[in-house]
């Protein structure tokens, strides 16, 4: 037995249930259900009844968390399903070498219980759900008495062992961030997302701000003809303080929607020495704008220098992200409307928004119109446009096509452990089997 199938001297569940081999089992053929949803084998050989007790607590963990916990307690399943992906034949006319290779369909467990009853723990729909069964002996459909205390006792035993070694052998974050044993990840496309939201609230944000406005116009209206009411005061200062919100929002998504550009860009086409750092560049809280200007020499599929910090589109980039500032950290200083100074006896008032003369954006507190959306809409669009224009063609299209248009994306580690992006996945080695006939 090899090291990494090697039972550890603490095995609570193979000491409890030892495991019974595949060869000692009846052959199993297909199964039908029948009404009240047994598993039946036409041949007769036995019957598989499910045990659904405490089923809930059992999928709360993920079937990868089974087959670590099952290894550790059993070693290599009884049984494996291989599905072959791919078939080789080597060898000249006096011996012929058939190599095929296959990746791990499903992967089931015999146990045995105390009074001799036998367990099945497998997985079904591509190893995706775990299910457990009682493997009856041919001609009996039900479970006795015993027999259903026992496989209740081994699900609380199973679960009493899967709660002990929780986040022991199975902790998916910091095995992805470490990169053990990760050969194919999925990732959100925070930037189509968010974009695409901003693009549907766009389409329908005039008709929301024309009805709030209306709103607090028609209240405004009403509150000179009568004494002060304090409802409709409110109801005025309800609709005042939305007056703008959709477009403040349709901002603030191209903003992130731009953020998360940049950084899936740093992840996808950052450089393997960089990556290979405890705080990745694309990782860290660097700037959004150090982030863009370095782009060129810290990410791989770039032909060119990135815009220049004194370009007009650049300067506009710093103008949103400080609005996007304004909005998101609400500061005092930010929110000041008028200043009042005495200057030799004489009084004077300084309006702060004439600060924000000149500018691409409002002041945050003033209310926002469609076009200041638009504006962020095209200064995002010009940025990714310039960023696309720097980059060689190869690395463009990758961005077109994933990027750009998925919800989701792939990512996959090649056979020198360099993560590559915009492959759908190659199958682990370490699940895959040969087998050779001569």
């Amino acid at each position: 037995m090899s090291e990494e199938n090697k039972i550890p001297s603490i095995a609570p569940l193979h000491y409890k249930y030892p495991s019974i081999a595949a060869e000692d089992m009846p052959e199993v053929e297909d199964a039908i259900l029948d009404e009240k949803g047994i598993m039946f084998i036409p041949s007769s050989k036995f019957t598989l009844f499910p045990i659904t007790f405490k089923n809930e607590e059992i999928e709360a963990f993920e079937v990868l968390f089974f087959h670590r916990l099952l290894k550790r307690n059993y070693g290599y399943p009884s049984d494996i399903e291989w599905k072959e992906i791919k078939r080789e034949t080597q060898g000249d006319e006096n011996l012929i070498h058939i190599k095929a290779t296959g990746i791990g369909k499903e992967w089931k467990y015999y146990v045995r219980t105390p009074s001799g009853g036998i367990i099945r723990i497998g997985t079904e729909k591509l190893h995706s759900v775990l299910k457990i069964f009682h493997v009856l002996p041919e001609g009996v459909s039900e479970p006795n008495e015993k027999q259903i205390k026992e496989g209740e006792k081994f699900v609380s035993d199973l679960l009493m062992e899967a709660t002990r070694l929780k986040g022991q052998i199975l902790n998916p974050r910091k095995e992805f961030e470490e990169g053990e044993g990760t050969q194919l990840y999925l990732l959100d496309n925070v930037f189509r997302r968010n974009y695409g939201s901003a693009e549907l609230m766009l389409e329908d944000a005039d008709e929301y701000e024309d009805t709030n406005y209306a709103e607090y116009q028609k209240y405004l209206q009403n509150i000179y003809d009568m004494e002060e009411d304090s409802e409709k005061t409110a109801l005025i200062d309800k609709y005042l303080a939305g007056l703008g919100m959709f477009y403040r929002s349709i901002i603030i998504h191209y903003f992130m929607a731009f953020e998360g550009f940049v950084n899936l860009l740093y992840h996808s086409f950052g450089k393997k020495e960089l990556k290979q750092l405890k705080d990745p560049p694309g990782e860290q809280r660097l700037d959004i704008e150090m982030k863009v200007l370095l782009m060129p020499g810290l990410c791989n599929g770039f032909k060119n220098e990135m815009v220049s910090p004194d370009s007009e589109i650049f300067k506009n980039f710093k103008q949103l992200k400080n609005y996007r500032n304004e909005i998101f950290h609400s500061k005092i200083v930010d929110s000041l409307k008028h200043v009042a100074f005495v200057q030799d006896g004489f009084l004077y008032t300084v309006h702060m928004e004439r600060e924000k003369r000149g500018s691409l954006f409002p002041s945050a507190g003033k209310t926002l119109q469609k076009e200041d959306a638009l504006k962020v809409k095209s200064l995002v669009d010009n940025l990714i446009e310039e960023i696309l224009n720097n980059m060689n063609e190869e690395s463009s299209e990758l961005v077109k096509k994933f990027i750009l248009t998925g919800l989701t994306l792939p990512f996959w580690k090649d056979d020198t452990g360099q993560i590559r992006f915009g492959k759908s996945g190659i199958e682990d080695p370490n699940s895959i089997q040969e087998i050779r006939d001569s």
